[in-house]
């Protein structure tokens, strides 16, 4: 038989608190990789770059889904967000496809970017920093009562 653990009162309030803290500091990186991504990817005309900044830009949104849905009970609202995150996700993946072809055709290589590079580096230690610590915490929630 399962066990369920129920949580002190006020624990319920720290998950929110630590779920939007992590949503916000998710967004605060991704605005910073966006731009660092793009701008680099620009310089270099790299379509990986800029991808990976237009992704970034796709991923904020996520966040601000995530805080709305623990700021508020507007399941409306919340639809509306993950329409425009879909429909973000096709024209990322239109503008993408569009500018490989583009490149492929016209036989346009990027320059290097030691910015490029490093930001794919510190991404890699941030991005995954933060997935852990979020998936920590959906598994204490999972694990609390419907009453708490």
């Amino acid at each position: 038989m399962a066990e369920v653990r129920l949580q002190a009162p006020g624990s319920r309030t720290r998950q929110r608190r630590v779920a939007l803290a992590l949503a916000w500091a998710t967004i605060a990186w991704n605005s910073i990789e966006a731009v660092v991504a793009i701008a680099s990817g620009r310089a270099a005309d790299s379509i990986a770059l800029v991808g990976f900044g237009l992704n970034s830009i796709v991923e904020v949104g996520s966040a601000v889904v995530v805080i709305w849905q623990f700021t508020g009970p507007d399941h409306e609202r919340e639809e509306r967000a993950l329409r425009l995150i879909a429909i973000s996700f096709f024209a990322f993946a239109t503008y993408v496809a569009g500018r490989a072809l583009w490149d492929l055709t016209s036989a346009t290589e990027p320059a290097e970017s030691t910015i490029g590079i490093a930001l794919a580096i510190a991404s890699l230690i941030v991005m995954p920093a933060l997935a852990a610590r979020e998936g920590r915490e959906a598994w204490r929630g999972e694990t609390c009562c419907e009453t708490c």
